[in-house]
């Protein structure tokens, strides 16, 4: 997963059309990691102002009461930099695992999966295969999917452990596929 810099997300949510952000709130945004730090900063996510306070998520809850022991030091220097005084600060966990919006793919993500040893090519060189229409029945979409899976793998080689077939950037990497390398691990 490639990390972005604090400008290219904040950038994001500028373009963004349902995120639109205050003058406020970017600029709070921006001074951020200068006020608490990086090693904070790699473990919290202001999300928002309210009538005059922060609204910020943690990723744990040790860390959102650690915070809330240093809210009012944070809070004076953020009230340095900002045109508007904030009223408080509350740390949560509460939404630290949503995502703040779905990105598309970076060029450089689109690159590493092309070079990843687990990637295998929908179909063999040559092959067509014609999507199926969907299937509403559990025993029927599981065959339909059974027999999508047989004609993606007839073709690739097979792993020396296990037998069974395996892309072959895993085989040239480890010698086996990566199931029976897990299992060496």
């Amino acid at each position: 997963m490639a990390f972005n810099t604090l400008n290219q997300v904040i950038g994001s949510l500028e373009n963004h059309g349902g995120l639109q952000q205050s003058q406020e709130f970017q600029s709070l945004l921006r001074c951020w990691p200068e006020v608490v730090g990086a090693a904070v900063m790699a473990q919290t996510r202001p999300l928002a102002v309210d009538r005059g306070v922060l609204k910020v998520a943690t990723s744990s809850a040790v860390w959102a009461q650690q915070l809330m022991f240093q809210r009012r030091q944070i809070l004076a220097k953020l009230n340095l930099r900002l045109p508007a005084p904030l009223v408080d600060i509350r740390f949560s966990t509460a939404q630290w695992h949503k995502p703040l919006m779905a990105e598309p793919a970076t060029q450089e993500q689109t690159v590493l999966w092309r070079e990843h040893p687990s990637r295998v090519l929908d179909t063999p060189a040559g092959d067509k295969i014609e999507p199926k229409p969907a299937v509403k029945e559990p025993k029927a979409a599981f065959q339909q999917w059974a027999e999508g899976i047989q004609a993606r793998t007839q073709s690739l080689p097979l792993c020396e452990q296990c037998q069974c077939p395996a892309p072959p950037g895993e085989l040239q990497r480890w010698g086996i596929c990566a199931l029976c390398a897990t299992k060496g691990w």
